[in-house]
């Protein structure tokens, strides 16, 4: 997975950086990695957690694209054309995160983040594409059960992507062992 593409100011997904031939350059090195590996899927991220902090000019769009059905359709659209202009094999959505109002979100998220992925599988059904839609998803109950659909989601995803990163991080006091210490392997 290539991380990051952007949503743009006109709901269309757009390379992340403005140095538009740098980003092409490495797209293009990304792919090349199929040469030697003919069966690899190359998949664009799109957002972040940089996307939606708040005070950019990038913290609303994922709310503003999911909002109503021509937005979507235009998102899903300009996805078809990215994946089909620049040679990917589908798309990694990750809006971090939905219905959060500290991150832009709006309590009707939940739902629209469902149907603007409805909206891709279908762009990609009507065109012939057999592209991927993936989804990174937080591991927090909370989080999932306030801004993802699961059930609805599962219905035009490939898979999910659960971010396990973020089980432990620099808040965290202390981590455990998954069994004890006489239990683990030793490889020499």
């Amino acid at each position: 997975i290539y991380s990051f593409a952007s949503v743009s100011a006109s709901n269309t997904l757009e390379p992340y950086f403005s140095d538009y031939n740098r980003e092409v350059s490495m797209y293009n090195k990304f792919k090349a990695l199929k040469t030697t590996h003919p069966s690899l899927k190359t998949l664009i991220a799109v957002g972040g957690w940089t996307h939606n902090e708040p005070g950019k000019d990038t913290c609303h769009r994922f709310a503003t694209v999911s909002s109503s059905p021509e937005n979507r359709q235009t998102f899903a659209n300009s996805v078809v054309s990215f994946l089909v202009q620049y040679g990917f094999d589908g798309i990694d959505l990750d809006w971090e995160y939905p219905a959060d109002a500290d991150r832009c979100g709006t309590s009707d998220d939940k739902t629209n983040y469902a149907l603007l992925v409805e909206a891709i599988r279908t762009a990609f059904d009507d065109g012939g594409h057999d592209f991927l839609i993936t989804m990174a998803i937080p591991v927090s109950e909370f989080r999932l059960g306030e801004g993802y659909d699961l059930l609805s989601l599962s219905q035009n995803l490939d898979w999910f992507n659960i971010m396990t990163y973020d089980i432990a991080g620099e808040l965290s006091r202390n981590t455990t062992p998954l069994m004890r210490y006489g239990m683990s392997l030793r490889y020499d």
